[in-house]
């Protein structure tokens, strides 16, 4: 679990909402994707109680044995106690809300309106459309009007409080390896009830959970990489072949076009800075930005951005800079470039104390590995 923490832990889910054990406990779940998106678990806890003392104790321990303390984003459901813990312990941290949980509460406080209207569209739209602050909080105004929702309480504490949290209109520009739910879990949740039952005390619950957990590591990766990865690359550029660009204009140190999907309503702005490049085998190094922020959110590049670089004649290979190297077959070398990288030119003692924990961690998975077969 440590290792690929190291390797994939930028981004994690939180999970309480399994509960089998006798007292009806929550076992908490941090859960990550590796490079073929899927699941892989990085810890797990048996809760005695949900307040956010437990949660920051929590959280606390977890980055101690990670050897961690920060990540790029963590997600959650909107418990209070969760909540705060996440502003205590990691205040650096961006803190999404699980989309899946918020239209659930959606549903149940304003069941009425969903069933009488088209609240849902409206609302999903300013869940994951608008590109910008001043479009979405326009369309927040004319959604509260046509619904007749402005004194509505718990609307009004969704938005003031939390809309960061919710809204793509704010995550965009986060790395999160494009989840936006904790229910990334649940096909483990399920498979759990093979493994766990209630009547277990806590060290057989573990025992019984790690084989579920090693279970789970020996299906990672059996689907070839670019059925996964590659495939939504794929999607992405069949998708720049329905884009057509509307404007252009040179703004000085950028370029800007206006691109338009074959069939949608929604414009987006691709920007291409004139000033970032590098020269390398006698091609100019180009970087491309769009609105939608697919490639900033999930480390893939959108179509839009595809057809500018297509424009700019961009045929033959993309650029290093869009590979996100998570995403790579050699994604399990990262560890070992970080270590690398982090020690050259550093002071002699320091470097070998960096090189001592790294080598720790993996003899212990070793050991671990190791002890299931009893010739060894």
């Amino acid at each position: 679990m440590i290792r690929e923490f190291q390797i994939y832990g930028e981004v994690v889910s939180f999970d309480t909402t399994y509960r089998t054990n006798k007292e009806y406990r929550p076992l908490t779940l941090f859960v990550g994707l590796n490079n073929h998106r899927e699941m892989i678990v990085f810890g797990a806890a048996l809760l005695y109680e949900e307040i956010t003392r437990a949660f920051e104790w929590l959280f606390n321990v977890f980055f101690r044995v990670m050897s961690s303390d920060k990540l790029q984003t963590f997600i959650t459901d909107k418990d209070p106690a969760i909540n705060l813990a996440v502003s205590l312990v990691m205040p650096q941290t961006y803190h999404r809300l699980c989309i899946w949980h918020l239209e659930q509460n959606v549903y149940k406080h304003l069941g009425h309106i969903f069933r009488a209207h088209k609240f849902q569209s409206d609302f999903s739209k300013l869940l994951f459309d608008y590109e910008y602050e001043a479009v979405f909080l326009n369309a927040w105004e004319e959604m509260l009007e046509k619904y007749d929702l402005k004194d509505n309480s718990w609307l009004k504490n969704t938005f003031t409080l939390r809309k960061k949290k919710w809204s793509m209109t704010y995550g965009r520009d986060t790395f999160s390896v494009g989840m936006r739910s904790t229910q990334l879990s649940e096909s483990f949740n399920g498979s759990l009830k093979a493994y766990l039952k209630s009547d277990l005390d806590i060290v057989q619950f573990f025992k019984h959970f790690e084989r579920a957990v090693d279970d789970n590591r020996a299906n990672e990766g059996k689907s070839k990489y670019t059925a996964t990865i590659f495939d939504l690359f794929e999607k992405q550029w069949e998708k720049s072949l329905l884009v057509s660009v509307n404007n252009f204009c040179d703004e000085g140190d950028c370029y800007k076009y206006n691109v338009r999907t074959h069939e949608s309503d929604r414009e987006h702005t691709v920007a291409m800075n004139q000033s970032t490049h590098t020269v390398a085998m006698n091609h100019s190094t180009k970087i491309v930005s769009c609105s939608c922020k697919l490639f900033e959110f999930s480390g893939i590049l959108c179509g839009h951005a595809l057809k500018i670089l297509d424009i700019l004649n961009v045929k033959d290979k993309i650029f290093d800079y869009y590979i996100v190297k998570r995403w790579t077959k050699d994604a399990t070398n990262l560890m070992a470039m970080k270590i690398k990288g982090s020690t050259e030119g550093s002071d002699p003692k320091a470097e070998v104390s960096t090189r001592y924990k790294y080598l720790c961690k993996n003899f212990i998975q070793i050991a671990s590995e190791a002890s299931e077969f009893r010739e060894i």
